[in-house]
């Protein structure tokens, strides 16, 4: 009995051996693929739209070496005793590498509508390159203007 578990353990070891000296040799998509960039950010403030029932906000994207990209905003804001929120995601992003402005439209989604003053606002910029997926976020305090 002995000698057979010898044997299973051998075998065992020749494989993964093998394997571990074979694997680096074979071809990696990484290292032939660009490497993924992802950035965005939000400008600092924003506008009311409609009177409330949307806010119109900026936000800075970046991406290069991803096969695609989307990217999505919400909008959080006390009013009152309440909070307005809303939330907007983008079409596919063409990623040239070089820093896009897109104006978003943020529709109040809670029955309640945006007002003058501060709000939350969160972005998000997902995108995967052959070489695998990211992300990167942006979170701000922004003035909501008129």
């Amino acid at each position: 009995m002995k000698l057979r578990a010898l044997a299973v353990t051998a075998a065992a070891l020749t494989v993964g051996t093998a394997l571990a000296i074979l694997g680096p040799a074979s071809p990696a998509v990484g290292f032939f693929s660009p490497p993924l960039l992802l950035d965005v950010h939000i400008q600092p403030t924003a506008t009311l739209v409609a009177k409330g029932a949307a806010v119109e906000t900026r936000i800075d994207v970046t991406c290069a070496g991803a096969a695609y990209a989307y990217f999505n905003v919400s909008v959080v804001q006390r009013v009152g005793s309440e909070v307005a929120t809303g939330y907007s995601s983008s079409d596919q992003l063409v990623c040239t590498g070089q820093r896009d402005t897109h104006i978003v439209l943020v529709m109040a989604q809670s029955g309640k509508a945006f007002k003058k003053g501060p709000a939350v606002i969160e972005a998000n910029i997902f995108g995967c390159a052959y070489s695998g997926c990211g992300s990167e976020d942006d979170q701000a305090t922004v003035d909501i203007t008129q």
